[in-house]
């Protein structure tokens, strides 16, 4: 009967040869192979825990260079230098014509008054009504009766106005 491996189903260990054994079987290093008959296979197991990463190999030749890509955006603008220096006047062109004469400015401020003049001589006195005559107030008389009994006489003696 041929031999055949497929771990983890087609176990045998040399301590132990029991078909189906919990141990990975190792088919490379020792023969722990199950015997099986002709023509008959079996299911292929679980996947086994993957293996240590082996050595970087070494690196590959350059590819081809790529499309040139896209510009890119403009940068920020530069400081403004400093100002040059001025250049030379130039000649003095024709002079132009007349312009239309300007509005009339407003009125200036009232100058300051004039030294008062010499007093005129006093005219001659004339004649002055003597009022009627009022009585002094006392006690607690009614003030206003008394003083329009005073504005009374002096309007009719023509010293104050009607």
């Amino acid at each position: 009967m041929p031999q055949y491996c497929n771990p983890p189903l087609g176990y045998r260990n040399p301590d132990d040869c029991r078909c189906g054994a919990s141990r990975p079987c190792g088919c490379q290093s020792y023969p722990c192979c199950c015997p099986v008959p002709t023509g008959t296979l079996f299911p292929t197991g679980v996947t086994g825990p993957t293996g240590p990463t082996g050595p970087t190999g070494p690196t590959g030749p350059t590819g081809p260079t790529g499309a040139t890509g896209a510009d890119g955006a403009v940068g920020l603008a530069g400081v403004t230098g400093a100002t040059g220096p001025t250049g030379p006047t130039g000649p003095t062109g024709p002079s132009g014509e007349a312009g239309a004469a300007g509005a009339a400015g407003a009125t200036g401020a009232t100058g300051p008054t004039g030294a008062t003049g010499a007093t005129g001589a006093t005219g001659p006195t004339g004649p002055v009504t003597q009022g009627a005559a009022v009585t002094d107030a006392t006690g607690t008389g009614d003030i206003t009766t008394q003083f329009n009994a005073l504005l009374t006489s002096l309007r009719n003696a023509g010293i104050i106005a009607n």
